[in-house]
């Protein structure tokens, strides 16, 4: 959890500084819940279904996060945690649609 927290503040001090502070907050969000996701799910790292799930999630934020203009005000961490778990919830959903893709073409 303690490489979650430094990446997530390794990218939002790199992002902040170029992009501005709401896009750095959001930009650690999603890298924190990702990288969360990844360690959860390190036994199928052998897999390439998780790594292109994982890159389409990648995409995906980067897209949203560069279109959608977000809020340089401070916010509470209480106030992140329910966007966590919407992120980790399509995190997840994106995981399981590659996997029962993978596994449905292999029979």
């Amino acid at each position: 959890m303690v490489l979650c927290i430094l990446l997530g503040l390794f990218v939002f001090a790199s992002v902040g500084h170029f992009a501005g502070l709401g896009r750095g907050r959001a930009a650690a969000l999603c890298a924190g819940v990702d990288f969360a996701v990844v360690r959860l799910r390190w036994e199928s790292r052998d897999n390439l279904w998780l790594w292109s799930a994982m890159s389409l999630i990648l995409l995906v934020q980067v897209i949203v996060i560069g279109l959608v203009a977000f809020g340089g005000e401070s916010m509470p961490v209480y106030g992140l945690v329910p966007a966590g778990f919407v992120i980790y919830l399509v995190d997840e959903f994106i995981i399981f649609l590659f996997r029962r893709g993978v596994s449905s073409s292999a029979k």
